[in-house]
Order: structure tokens, then C-alpha cells, then sequence
């Protein structure tokens, strides 16, 4: 195969695609919510820890799953996490009780915990430092695409087929992938068989070599655990998250409950803040990498706190009209933001930590995802109404504005650092 030096982009092109069928997975079940309620007799806060099982299991091995990424081969901790997912997805399918399901989406959840912090350490690997934005940008928006795709595929395959045949025909098809990851991906470029040498050597030239030696889990532990950049991107993430997990387990059930819509059509509507979630990812990535030379933390600010009116508006208009529109308001900015958090570590932490501070920025992410659906769960038991948790979910994205703004000290300081040895060595 020839390669004129843009193996890097087909490198991220197969990380998107693994994303979007791992998210495509995810929202089969938040589709399936009202007839799993109806066949094992629940209630909402029932459902909402069985959606919580996920981001319990995705929760426990995001930290390792990032130190396994750091230390060994993201490609293999990949294969085996898509491996494991695409068979519990089938095993959801098999279930017959409440405890049964809480048990196969934790394992499923866990299965998926490595999958970010891999493909996190794959890009500071291939991508140049001027791409990085926008190629996090890219892989994450298959997230929020996944749902545009998997809710109204889900939608039709259990109005035709019934709730279990989605798990069986979503999981078999991911089992597919596996042997093609295999084969056309790797962890570094000079591994890959088809890279030409401009290539390589134009990624090596952005390249700062981690050090080789294989330090011990403790030491690791305790440089994250000490870091408070480390601290400030897990809070920051977590209260980003909160809501983009609500959405995720509640918002096709939101259209049926409080909008009166089908299932088809609260999967439809579903779509359309999803793709502008992905739309802000990728567009406030190219706006950082290109028009801000690199800046993230000012973007980060921006979006959070446009975040909180937008989702305010979205669950008090009287119009579906425009709560849709508020709603894909506050994805646009909530995922931007969140896309954004991905690029910050790869140059506010050093390289041999990438993997290891995403997943720790990812497990409170992820902890935001277990509670954000019982939450949303126990307010609709106790209130009848969505607003409420809408509310709390907005303004955890106010606090991670507040908390962006000694992040964005932080990325002024290494920026300036930086400036500072660019001058001396063109001395």
C-alpha cells in the first residue's frame, strides 16, 4: 500500500469507528428502558441503577485501563476490551431479572473502561502536537454519533424485533471489528507496515520520547495522586460529565415521558442533540488547534458556562421545538468541552502519563455516570418531573467553568515556559 504521509488520519479514522460502535452498544439499552421496565415490573429508580451498572463497571478499570495503555500495548488492551464488550452486549440480551442485568452491565461497563485511555495514548503517539485538538475532537464525536446512529437503529430493530434482539444484533456485529482492529492498527507509527519514512520522521521530529524504563504502579499512583493539575481535570471532567451521562440514559425516555413522543421518535429526536454534540467537538478542536495556536483552557470556560441556560430553557419550554434546539445548544457546548479535556493532558502532563491521567480524568467522569442516572432516576420517582435534575446537572457544568480558571493559569504557564525555550534554542 502506498502511503504519501497521512496514515496517522487512517489511524484515528479506525479509532472513530471502534468509538462510535462502542457507543452505538451503549445506547441500545437507554432505547429498551420503557419495555425492560414493563417486562421486570420496575420502577425508575430501579432502571436507573440498572443504567448506572455501565458507569460502575467503566468507573472501576478506567485507571488501570489507562496504566495498562501506559505501560503495555494500547492495540491489545483495545482488542480485548471491543472483544469483551461485544459479548456482554449479546449476554444483556439473555437476562432475566433485575440483578442479572445490573451484573452484565457492570462486566459490560468494565469491558469498556479501557477503550478512552487507549485510544487517548494512540493519538499523542501518531498525532502531531498542532493536531491534536481536532483528532481528539474527531475520535470523541463518534460518541455523541453513536447515539445519532444506534437510538433510531435501536428504535426500529425493538419495534420490529422486540428489547432482546437489539442486544444480540448490536453485539455480533461488533464482534466483527476485532479481527480488522487487529490487523490495521498499531500502538506507534514505526510499527505499522504501510508508514513511509516522511511520515515517520515528521511524527518523530514532534516527538518527545518517554523514558523507557517500566516504573511500579506505586510510583505512578502517588505522581497522579500529588499532581494537582491531575485533580483539577478530574473535577473539571466530572462536572462536564454529569450531564452528558444523564442525557445518555434519560433523554430518548425523556421524550416519551415528558414529551409524549414513541419510542422511534424519542430515539429521532435523541439524534439531533447527539449531532451537534459531535459538531462541537470537532469544530471547537479546529478552532483551538488553528485559531487559538493551541489554547484550550479559554474555549473550556466558554462552552461550560453556555452549558447551564441552554439546558435551563431546554426542560422549561412548552415547545419541543425549541427545547430541541436548547438541548443541541448545550451538547454542542458540553461535548466541545469535553473534547477539549481530552487534548489538555497531552501537553499539560508529561507523555509517559497520558494514558494514566486520562483514565483518572475519565474514572470521575465516570462516577459522574453512575450517579448522574440513579439521580435522574429518583427525582422522577419523587417529582414526577425531569426539571430538577436538569437543573443540578447544568450547574455542575458552571462549577467546572470556575474550575477551568486555574487550569487556564496552568496552560498559560507552560506556554510560556515553552516560549521561553523556543527563543533560546533559535538563539
Amino acid at each position: 500500500m502506498e502511503n504519501k504521509g497521512r496514515l496517522r488520519w487512517f489511524i484515528l479514522a479506525w479509532l472513530f469507528i471502534l468509538t462510535l460502535v462502542s457507543y452505538m452498544d451503549r445506547v441500545n439499552l437507554s432505547m429498551a428502558v420503557p419495555l425492560i421496565m414493563e417486562d421486570f415490573h420496575l420502577n425508575a429508580a430501579q432502571i436507573g441503577v440498572v443504567i448506572s451498572g455501565l458507569t460502575i463497571g467503566y468507573t472501576i478499570v478506567n485507571f488501570p485501563g489507562g496504566f495498562l495503555a501506559d505501560r503495555f500495548s494500547p492495540k491489545t488492551i483495545l482488542i480485548v476490551s471491543l472483544t469483551c464488550w461485544s459479548l456482554f452486549t449479546i449476554t444483556t440480551g439473555m437476562v432475566g431479572g433485575l440483578t442479572a442485568m445490573i451484573v452484565v452491565r457492570i462486566l459490560f461497563g468494565a469491558s469498556e473502561g479501557p477503550l478512552a485511555p487507549s485510544n487517548t495514548k494512540i493519538v499523542s503517539n501518531w498525532m502531531l502536537p498542532r493536531e491534536r485538538g481536532m483528532a481528539s475532537g474527531i475520535w470523541l464525536s463518534a460518541m455523541t454519533l453513536g447515539v445519532v446512529v444506534g437510538a433510531p437503529l435501536a428504535g426500529l430493530i425493538i419495534e420490529n424485533m422486540g428489547w432482546r434482539s437489539v442486544f444480540y444484533i448490536f453485539g455480533a456485529a461488533s464482534l466483527v471489528l476485532v479481527a480488522f482492529t487487529a490487523y490495521l492498527i498499531t500502538s506507534k507509527p514505526e510499527e505499522h507496515r504501510w508508514i513511509s519514512k516522511t511520515e515517520l520522521d515528521l511524527i518523530k521530529s514532534h516527538s518527545n520520547s518517554p523514558k523507557s524504563a517500566k516504573e511500579p504502579f506505586s510510583a505512578i499512583m502517588k505522581e497522579i495522586l500529588t499532581n494537582p493539575t491531575t485533580w483539577l481535570l478530574a473535577f473539571i471532567y466530572f462536572g462536564l460529565t454529569a450531564l452528558y451521562w444523564a442525557n445518555m440514559g434519560w433523554l430518548p425516555t425523556y421524550f416519551v415521558k415528558a414529551r409524549g413522543s414513541s419510542i422511534l421518535a424519542s430515539g429521532l429526536y435523541s439524534a439531533i442533540p447527539n449531532i451537534s454534540a459531535s459538531l462541537g467537538a470537532i469544530l471547537v478542536g479546529i478552532i483551538s488547534d488553528r485559531l487559538l495556536k493551541g489554547w484550550r483552557t479559554p474555549l473550556l470556560i466558554v462552552t461550560s458556562l453556555i452549558t447551564l441556560p441552554a439546558t435551563v430553557i431546554a426542560v422549561n419550554t412548552s415547545s419541543i421545538q425549541l427545547s430541541l434546539l436548547a438541548f443541541s445548544i448545550a451538547g454542542f457546548c458540553d461535548f466541545a468541552a469535553i473534547a477539549l479535556m481530552w487534548a489538555i493532558p497531552m501537553e499539560l502532563v508529561r507523555k509517559e502519563r497520558v494514558a494514566a491521567s486520562s483514565g483518572f480524568m475519565l474514572a470521575w467522569g465516570s462516577f459522574a455516570g453512575v450517579l448522574s442516572p440513579i439521580i435522574m432516576g429518583v427525582v422522577l420517582d419523587k417529582t414526577s418531573s425531569f426539571n430538577s435534575a436538569y437543573y443540578m446537572f447544568a450547574s455542575a457544568a458552571l462549577m467546572s467553568a470556575i474550575l477551568a480558571i486555574p487550569l487556564y493559569l496552568k496552560e498559560k504557564s507552560v506556554r510560556n515556559a515553552s516560549s521561553r525555550v523556543s527563543g533560546v534554542l533559535t538563539q
